[in-house]
């Protein structure tokens, strides 16, 4: 499979996923500016260790990711709970430093624009929790 490749963000614009398959973890990514009319919702989560030995479709390419952020989208896509989501480690090019440090400044905003928030502590030890 391809790797996956970022395209640019203008000013202002982010970056946000929308599933392309109700059963697979598959995305495009949108750009758009945060407060405009696109409703979407922002996932904080715990990043755990660094290693990302699961890839996802992204724009048709291969794109890895930590065991804990794929059972937060997992969940999430389940109880079909966000047509468009903001994801830190998918949406910002991790890679691209000007961009990351660009992004990090809006954090703040892309979370109040976000029309739900969503809190991944990880997954429960047991069904009762």
């Amino acid at each position: 499979m391809a790797a996956f490749d970022y395209r640019p963000l203008r000013e202002n614009e982010i970056r946000v996923l929308k599933p392309t398959s109700a059963r697979n973890l598959e995305y495009r990514l949108v750009h758009v500016s945060p407060g405009s009319k696109l409703s979407y919702s922002a996932l904080s989560y715990t990043w755990g260790d660094n290693i990302c030995p699961y890839p996802i479709r992204l724009d048709g390419g291969d794109f890895w990711i930590t065991q804990n952020l794929r059972d937060a989208l997992h969940q999430l896509q389940q109880d079909r709970k966000a047509d468009y989501l903001w994801v830190d480690a998918i949406c910002i090019n991790q890679i691209d430093l000007r961009e990351k440090s660009v992004q990090v400044k809006m954090m703040t905003r892309i979370y109040e624009s976000a029309h739900k928030v969503f809190v991944w502590l990880g997954k429960p030890e047991n069904e009762e929790q």
